[in-house]
């Protein structure tokens, strides 16, 4: 929803912390589906033009789920990203 408001720096804080709490093995096993802040993190650091995108947009590749249709836009982005260095 922040990165919708314009607020990129706001998402990028709290995507970094659900990212660290799904790093968490003991509650990463509760979460079946971890891409979605490792892609919305990618797009808020390319909007800032932060360092990390390619490592975020490499997660969101490898994470995201093509049977779920945002991950799969996400997927896709991602891919159109990583093709150039």
């Amino acid at each position: 929803a922040r990165l919708e408001q314009e607020q990129a720096s706001e998402a990028e804080a709290l995507l970094s912390d659900a990212i660290l709490i799904s790093d968490d093995k003991k509650i990463s096993q509760y979460l079946p589906n971890q891409a979605s802040a490792h892609c919305i993190l990618a797009q808020a650091l390319q909007q800032q033009n932060k360092p990390g995108v390619r490592a975020q947009w490499e997660q969101c590749q490898t994470l995201a789920d093509p049977s779920i249709p945002e991950e799969d836009t996400w997927r896709r982005l991602a891919n159109d990203y990583l093709k150039f260095p």
